[in-house]
């Protein structure tokens, strides 16, 4: 899910939103995502609440219920409340809204069951959270690794954030070692778990690397080293040992070693180096697989060139088949039509209420401001000005242009409401999927119809795929009065309303359907009027009910 719109429109506020409703990210980057939570649109103070549908079985909630009452540190009273529930919950299988205050930390379940059992709401909704997906946010370079960080835990007893990612790297090095057991290692064999560190670290970038093309393709290697500070003894204070690790870059140029710090690099290399740590060593992945990962993203690959943007784009689409991925982007790069579906992008927007974000079609923008707030996505598309300028809406997108003179001569035959339809003829059955993308950018009514056919299911089925579940209830194969194999266009006739046609327009007998539609759009006034008042009443019903299925797709959000 791609989010665009203007410079300070509040994309990256919908990033730090998302990622606050998880109470496990509160000291990721020392809580930088919590400050500022208050609507400064508005004078009345409220409380920042984030909100989100969980899906969960009866199952699973009662997974959740025993998870609980394993818990020693869990108040008796409410250690009673809860192994109730389990009797209660049996059949309560709606999704369930979760909300957490982010000014009490506090989570709630928002639901009539919890709403009478309110002490015990927080503790089950605490649970499922736990076990939702991880969220991961990738910022720019509010996190950005140090050449030299201490190892040590805080007084809070939790672990920075770039520590916490080389502690996941020296544990799925071989030999899984920590990195507090460092200083009590012999020095040799402290050398060799950092090398099977370094040589683990260095494969990953080295692998990720080749689909980038950063840097001209210089060997760079990334060296790790750990190192000690003494401080000395004072009065009433004993002295202590402070523990470093440290990260270089060493670039082969020829043959020789060239050494420099990771912020001596570029940009490009500086975002590709905290891309890959975050995504191949976040200790909040679940290693053992790399699905069910919520992966946020601010403006990524802001600093690489425009072939390297193309590669994160696709690298981004394979990440998301298993993970959700949002991501801000200013980039048509990472718009990508044929990675992105536009029925994926949302877009937001700043008024006097606050911040929104909704689909495409949804906004409140016209078409002139969307080629100046939205150009990147222009651009991505290649939208010809002539196409992003429809005046018309309620459109049909066809196959072809005979679809286009058939809806157009027959429209009496449909019910009220059909004389307002428009035919848009794409080039073949192939090509509807990308005039889809205009439609739902010009954020059109439309409806998009395919022939019921082996190549017309299987087009509707990969552009419902693509778009998916939302936009597929616009799209349609042919409706046919009865089930048949194949069933196109030319199959709404019936044949001695074709022989017909023929003989009125003085055609030979063996004129293909295609010619003899084409004669009847452009023949005269008064002989369209004739021959469409003689169309016979199968035709005529084949024709109503393909007209009634368009007027219920245009309804369908």
């Amino acid at each position: 899910m791609p989010i665009i719109g203007i410079n300070e429109c509040g994309k990256t506020t919908v990033l730090n939103a998302i990622f606050a409703f998880d109470e496990v990210n509160d000291s990721w980057n020392k809580g930088a995502h919590l400050n500022g939570i208050h609507n400064l649109y508005t004078t009345e103070v409220e409380d920042a609440i984030i909100e989100s549908t969980i899906e969960i079985s009866e199952d699973e909630l009662l997974d959740v219920i025993k998870s609980i009452e394993k818990d020693k540190d869990i108040a008796p009273e409410k250690k009673k409340g809860i192994k109730g529930l389990k009797q209660d919950i049996k059949g309560l299988s709606e999704p369930l809204v979760i909300q957490r205050n982010l000014e009490t930390k506090k989570y709630s379940i928002s639901n009539e069951f919890f709403e009478k059992r309110k002490s015990l709401s927080p503790l089950v909704a605490e649970e499922i959270v736990r076990n939702c997906p991880y969220i991961l946010y990738f910022d720019d370079f509010n996190e950005a690794v140090e050449d030299k960080m201490k190892i040590e835990i805080g007084d809070d007893g939790n672990v920075d954030s770039w520590l916490s990612i080389m502690y996941q790297l020296f544990k799925k090095a071989e030999g899984g070692h920590s990195i507090f057991d460092l200083k009590k290692m012999e020095k040799k064999r402290r050398k060799s778990v950092i090398s099977d560190a370094e040589e683990l670290l260095n494969d990953s970038l080295t692998k990720e690397w080749s689909k980038f093309s950063l840097e001209g393709g210089n060997a760079v290697h990334v060296s790790i080293d750990y190192d000690t500070e003494e401080h000395k003894a004072s009065e009433g204070v004993a002295g202590t040992t402070t523990e470093y690790l440290s990260l270089g870059i060493i670039e082969k140029l020829g043959e020789k070693n060239r050494f420099f710090g990771i912020r001596d690099r570029s940009k490009g290399f500086f975002w590709f180096f905290n891309f890959v740590m975050k995504l191949e060593f976040n200790p909040k992945v679940r290693h053992s697989s790399d699905k069910d990962t919520i992966y946020l993203l601010d403006e990524p690959g802001s600093y690489l060139h425009a072939n390297a943007q193309s590669k994160l784009c696709e690298k981004l689409k394979k990440l998301s088949k298993d993970n959700i991925v949002i991501y801000c982007t200013h980039s048509h790069y990472l718009l990508n039509p044929d990675s992105v579906p536009i029925s994926s992008v949302k877009v937001v927007e700043k008024d006097d209420s606050g911040i929104h974000m909704k689909p495409i079609g949804e906004t409140s923008a016209n078409l002139k401001e969307k080629r100046g707030a939205f150009q990147p996505l222009i651009d991505a598309l290649e939208i010809p000005l002539f196409a992003a300028d429809y005046a018309q809406n309620n459109i049909v997108l066809t196959e072809g242009i005979y679809d286009y003179y058939v809806f157009n001569l027959y429209k009496q035959f449909g019910p009220r409401g059909t004389s307002k339809l428009n035919y848009y003829p794409c080039v073949n059955a192939q090509s509807i999927a990308f005039n889809i993308s205009l439609m739902i950018f010009g954020g059109k009514k439309y409806a998009a119809l395919w022939d019921d056919d082996e190549e017309g299911r299987g087009e509707k089925e990969k552009a419902e795929k693509y778009f998916g579940e939302v936009e597929a209830k616009k799209f349609m194969v042919l409706p046919a009065l009865k089930k048949r194999k194949s069933y196109i266009l030319q199959d709404v006739f019936d044949g001695k309303d074709l022989k017909m046609i023929r003989d009125e327009l003085v055609l030979p007998a063996h004129s293909s359907f295609e010619k003899t539609i084409l004669n009847l759009y452009y023949a005269p006034t008064d002989k369209q009027k004739k021959i469409l008042k003689k169309t016979s009443k199968v035709t005529s019903e084949r024709l109503k009910l393909i007209y009634v299925e368009f007027i219920n797709r245009m309804k369908s959000k």
